[in-house]
């Protein structure tokens, strides 16, 4: 539980300050490279077996979020930095969650993970936070004190959030998760088009349709991939039950 904390921790830093440097359209973008570092770290831990299939459509999604950045001509460089940091270690923190929730054996549901890991991760907080912003506590307080609702809230959305995270990577994989938030990349990005009028160039989006084509190449690999896991299986039993039936027809003859 502590590593996943620090590794929280860690990624909220360094994703929230990336939102001084780089608009919310182009954080999104980026955000599509995460199943491809997922992908290699499950790789690597043993959670996932390696498929060429699967890697050439994630390489497909790695692809299109390089030409996401490249076709940005205002790019600022330490918030792209810092973004990407923040999803390295929010792979490493998933595939984590992954671990905990499947391989262990430990019996813990969506709430109960919750309650345990965000403690960890407030306490992990409170370092970086006295250290960056330990002068401007007292405005973020009044801050707070003078928009309760909306930071009751943000709060709230928050809590909500991490239970969706932690319940869909327990009955999926932190893989699937990170597919499957592509289509509310899409949606931030044209809120963000729309509210705030963040300025896409043509070779970004050129960029984010390649990583949607990767990741319905993706889906459509992994579902073989199932399929044959299934059918293998499926195999494996029938042999199972005729060997067992052979066997007590021996008996009896015998």
């Amino acid at each position: 539980v502590l590593p996943i904390g620090i590794l929280y921790s860690v990624m909220l830093v360094c994703s929230n300050y990336s939102y001084l440097y780089l608009s919310v359209a182009l954080i999104q973008m980026v955000k599509a490279t995460l199943p491809v570092m997922v992908f290699f770290i499950s790789v690597v831990m043993g959670m996932l077996v390696f498929d060429v299939k699967l890697l050439v459509a994630v390489l497909c999604i790695s692809f299109g979020v390089s030409q996401v950045a490249l076709g940005q001509l205002n790019l600022n460089i330490k918030g792209f930095i810092l973004q990407i940091s923040a999803l390295c270690v929010e792979a490493c923190r998933q595939v984590l969650i992954e671990l905990l929730l499947k391989q262990k054996g430990i019996n813990l549901n969506a709430i109960t993970s919750v309650l345990v890991v965000c403690p960890t991760t407030f306490v992990c907080l409170l370092v970086p936070v006295w250290a960056l912003e330990g002068d401007e506590l007292s405005i973020i307080l009044r801050m707070v004190l003078d928009h309760p609702l909306a930071f009751l809230c943000n709060c709230s959305l928050a809590f909500l959030l991490n239970v969706a995270v932690f319940l869909l990577i327990g009955k999926t994989s932190a893989l699937t998760m990170n597919i499957a938030g592509i289509g509310k990349d899409t949606m931030l990005i044209t809120a963000s088009q729309t509210l705030f009028y963040s300025k896409i160039y043509g070779r970004s989006l050129f960029g984010f349709g390649v990583s949607i084509i990767g990741v319905a190449c993706y889906n459509y690999f992994k579902l073989q991939v199932l399929q044959q896991a299934v059918e293998k299986k499926t195999d494996t039993s029938l042999i199972e039950i005729v060997h067992d039936d052979q066997l007590k027809e021996r008996d009896r003859t015998t």
